[in-house]
């Protein structure tokens, strides 16, 4: 997210919803990184409100109905790898990581 309009988009610090869904259903998870950005008019919309914010994101999936996209597929983290994290920041951070590992322009490690 931008925090001024003129600025580039930062990365939030991600929310643990994945490492918590994993650790209750015992499931591996797949990292998968999206090459691109969102546009300035979302940047906008998501200061405005989420309903906003959600609309414009449905219209910029819609302009890209027949484009390609390049997405990168990483290995899959088995469970048992997750459960040795533990610590539910500390597997956010680590599928951070794995995940933002993909993006052929920026490795982290």
């Amino acid at each position: 997210t931008a925090e001024k309009i003129k600025q580039k988009a930062v990365e939030k610090e991600w929310k643990q919803y994945a490492s918590k869904l994993s650790l209750k259903w015992n499931t591996p998870v797949l990292p998968i990184f999206f090459e691109g950005q969102n546009s300035k008019v979302f940047h906008i919309a998501n200061k405005i409100n989420q309903t906003f914010k959600y609309s414009v994101l449905m219209y910029e999936l819609c302009k890209k109905m027949g484009k390609n996209v390049d997405v990168h597929i990483g290995d899959l983290i088995e469970f048992k790898k997750i459960k040795e994290i533990g610590d539910l920041k500390m597997i956010t951070n680590y599928l951070y990581n794995q995940t933002y590992n993909l993006d052929p322009e920026n490795k982290l490690i």
